[in-house]
């Protein structure tokens, strides 16, 4: 089996935000946001680079590629359009987690049914939008490792290493972005359900977060 091809995530930590009055933002978030941390289309176009990464690797049969609902969703659809596009062959699922309740973690993580049996002599991509404490992937990474896949790799758009918990080592095969400790939303990420069809990916003020 040839190495893991990944390319470097895109470092953004420090780097300014662009005003909402600099791009076409929804009037119903624009006082929302404290700024646009990725335009949409700095984030397509490092998506499809996941993806021709993703395609470098070799595989026999159709790639399983799963969907951690509901954040993911968006990343995960643009994702496989993208390895569509590239002619290799992916198979769909989702699983679904929930670990936070508004922004905080509530250290408990749950998992909906899923047949793990499947992923047995399979070549498995787990697509995650974002790894913050990383309690969540910990957890369904090991549970997979525990049925055999042929390989398993890590997808996530969005990753801040500054809240990694110290028990947990695991390492993503590819990342999109390394990002500053804000909570983010946009992309397919929400805050309590809202915000997830924002083009952008933008920082929310911390007013609406606390209160």
């Amino acid at each position: 089996m040839a190495d893991l091809y990944s390319s470097p995530p895109i470092d953004i930590r420090g780097r300014p935000l662009t005003g909402v009055d600099q791009l076409v933002v929804p009037e119903v978030y624009r006082n929302d946001l404290k700024g646009i941390m990725i335009p949409k289309g700095e984030m397509k176009d490092r998506v499809e680079k996941i993806a021709e990464d993703i395609s470098t690797f070799p595989i026999q049969g159709d790639l399983l590629s799963i969907c951690m609902l509901k954040g993911a969703m968006y990343f995960f659809t643009d994702l496989n359009r993208a390895l569509g596009a590239l002619d290799y062959p992916v198979e769909f699922e989702t699983l679904r987690s929930r670990s936070y309740h508004a922004e905080e973690s509530t250290g408990k993580v749950i998992l909906s049914p899923f047949d793990y049996d499947m992923i047995k002599d399979r070549h498995v991509l787990v697509v995650e939008d974002i790894i913050d404490t990383g309690r969540t992937l910990d957890k369904v990474v090991s549970k997979m490792k525990e049925h055999n896949p042929r390989s398993l790799r890590v997808a996530c758009l969005f990753d801040k290493p500054s809240r990694r918990l110290p028990q947990v080592n695991l390492q993503p095969d590819y990342v999109g972005f390394v990002i500053d400790d804000e909570f983010i939303i946009g992309g397919g990420l929400d805050f309590n359900g809202r915000y997830r069809n924002l083009s952008h990916v933008g920082v929310l003020k911390d007013e609406l977060r606390l209160k």
